[in-house]
């Protein structure tokens, strides 16, 4: 069986958007109770900053809006990867995993 080219662009949209629903998700609360003396709260915002990036770069006639927001995920999933290990394996590593996965992923491609 061949896979479904003629679907690729809508894949990318929905992976646009299920990273961006994803993220506001995961990180609504810690938003929503900022707290300026917190890195958490720092990283929260940057997260859903950077996946609505993601999802306006993909309107752009240029990649590097997506590139750019896809590098800058992928760094601070990585960061918050490090810092959860130690606790071991768990389901918010499994999600960090998820979204570096997504951000190098638009990383490497852009805008296709």
């Amino acid at each position: 069986m061949k896979p479904l080219k003629s679907g690729t662009a809508l894949a990318y949209w929905l992976l646009r958007i299920a990273l961006f629903i994803f993220l506001f998700t995961i990180f609504y609360s810690e938003i929503g109770n900022f707290n300026f003396h917190n890195l958490e709260s720092y990283f929260a915002v940057a997260f859903v900053a950077l996946g609505a990036l993601l999802f306006v770069g993909g309107f752009m006639a240029k990649p590097t809006l997506t590139v750019i927001s896809g590098i800058l995920i992928t760094l601070l999933s990585s960061y918050s990867l490090f810092v959860q290990f130690k606790a071991g394996l768990n389901a918010s590593i499994a999600s960090f995993i998820v979204v570096f996965s997504i951000g190098f992923y638009f990383t490497c491609v852009g805008n296709q």
